[in-house]
């Protein structure tokens, strides 16, 4: 009986140490911050919307405030939403951080990797303070909370956080059936967000993009070029050929040569998995699934 109940301490005792061992790889694993590269993080408040565009490499920290009464279109659909609707909205189809991020990225053009939910008025001031807390909504993992409050604490105090402004003519006024007005962005966006969201790393790399929209959906296409372009890779070519299809879903992409920045975004920002695929010297492929 003892040494049956010694086994079982010892299986007890091995089944939680490769418990938190896998737990542990998970999380590092899942981690996105990079200093390599940076990141464009949503900050989602109940009654403002910000982004944070930090460029660590580049020593530039920007903060972009968006309007409250802005509109855009829920990704993969569409239906049109208050970006403050957003949070509510996912809630109610059980992903409210993909949902959010996604359809403010795709109507900005810009890839938007996390986000981080804030109560009240989304500030700078409000991410630091409730990076770290164990009640904070946010797809960050620990280590990435931990590494981003640092950064952020120290682009604070070296005075290095600037407030980027956008143009009014980023935005057109709508009248709803209702009465009620509303804002949306107009094609004057692409244009100022071109080199406000580059990651010189990526830029530096000058890999050819060919974009394959296989999944079906119209303009889909168009929506990953716009945010890969913006990041600073070069697209050269929009397709949407049924029969060059392969295995996945969401994205996937192939590389004929070494860019290392290049598929660092593809992987960890834009969620792309990287396949085996030969093309032209300088290629580089993503399939729209």
């Amino acid at each position: 009986m003892k040494g049956s109940a010694a086994l079982s301490r010892w299986a007890g005792a091995l089944f939680l140490f490769v418990f938190v061992l896998m737990t542990w790889w998970s999380v590092v694993r899942s981690g996105i911050w990079d200093e390599t590269l940076g990141i464009n993080l949503l900050v989602l408040g109940d009654t403002t919307v910000g982004l944070l565009v930090l460029r660590p490499a580049q020593g530039s920290s920007s903060w972009i405030s968006l309007p409250a009464d802005l509109k855009v279109k829920i990704s993969g659909s569409q239906a049109s939403y208050p970006m403050l609707s957003l949070w509510k909205f996912g809630m109610g189809e059980k992903r409210p951080y993909e949902i959010s991020r996604k359809s403010v990225g795709e109507a900005m053009g810009v890839v938007i990797p996390r986000m981080i939910k804030v109560s009240g008025e989304a500030s700078f001031e409000d991410v630091l303070g409730e990076l770290l807390s164990w009640r904070v909504k946010t797809d960050l993992n620990m280590l990435d909370r931990l590494a981003l409050r640092k950064y952020l604490s120290e682009a604070v105090s070296a005075r290095r956080l600037l407030e980027l402004s956008i143009p009014t003519q980023v935005f057109a006024k709508i009248e709803e059936p209702d009465g009620m007005i509303f804002q949306e962005f107009t094609q004057v966006m692409s244009a100022w967000s071109k080199d406000k969201f580059l990651f010189e790393g990526v830029f530096a790399e000058d890999a050819q993009i060919l974009v394959n929209n296989v999944s079906g959906i119209a303009g889909a296409g168009l929506l990953l070029s716009r945010q890969v372009e913006t990041a600073g890779m070069r697209v050269t070519e929009i397709r949407n050929d049924l029969g060059d299809t392969v295995a996945g879903e969401g994205c996937v992409f192939g590389l004929s040569g070494e860019f290392p920045m290049t598929e660092k975004l593809l992987s960890k920002h834009f969620g792309c998995k990287k396949i085996g695929w030969v093309g032209e010297e300088g290629a580089v492929k993503i399939w729209v699934l």
